[in-house]
């Protein structure tokens, strides 16, 4: 995997020191099992100017989502790893709003790595019910999201449940 110099700069300054992130009642979190490493860096808050502006945002009201987490882990039957970028929003009931912050912040983060599978979460308040969840999964699919998942499923079973093997081959 490649990482352009300066966003790493910039992500580094928005790591979280663990694997949990909780807001407005909605929560992402994972206990890493052995052989996973899981790195939570939290983009979209008020001190991310710089990390913006080194994505060529400054000055637009573009939003971004609220995570970038790093998923890697060894492969079952090789020595290569398994490196997952997942871009992550916690939202109420504004789907297309969560959607169309993954896509803008994919845009930009998209040729910034190399080597990496794209993913997509968005955790649901408990109390919400979400619509038209296929189309907008369809619509990550569409720009590169290669995983996606909306709703309320977990996010530990989602990350643990993509066929890692399929990106071995």
């Amino acid at each position: 995997m490649s990482v352009d110099e300066s966003v790493v700069c910039h992500l580094l300054q928005h790591l979280l020191c663990n694997t949990s992130w909780n807001e407005e009642g909605n929560e992402i979190s994972i206990s890493p099992q052995a052989g996973e490493k899981f790195l939570f860096f939290r983009i979209d808050d008020q001190s991310n100017e710089g990390l913006k502006e080194c994505l060529g945002m400054n000055g637009n009201n573009q939003q971004i989502c609220d995570l970038l987490i790093y998923y890697q882990k060894k492969a079952n039957n090789n020595n290569r790893f398994i490196k997952v970028v997942c871009l992550a929003e916690g939202k109420g009931k504004d789907i297309s709003h969560a959607v169309d912050q993954i896509k803008n912040t994919f845009r930009v983060f998209n040729s910034k790595f190399s080597g990496v599978t794209w993913a997509a979460y968005v955790e649901i308040h408990q109390k919400s019910s979400p619509r038209n969840v296929k189309k907008q999964k369809v619509e990550l699919n569409s720009i590169g999201l290669e995983y996606c998942e909306i709703g309320k499923c977990k996010f530990q079973n989602f990350i643990r449940g993509i066929n890692y093997s399929e990106l071995t081959n």
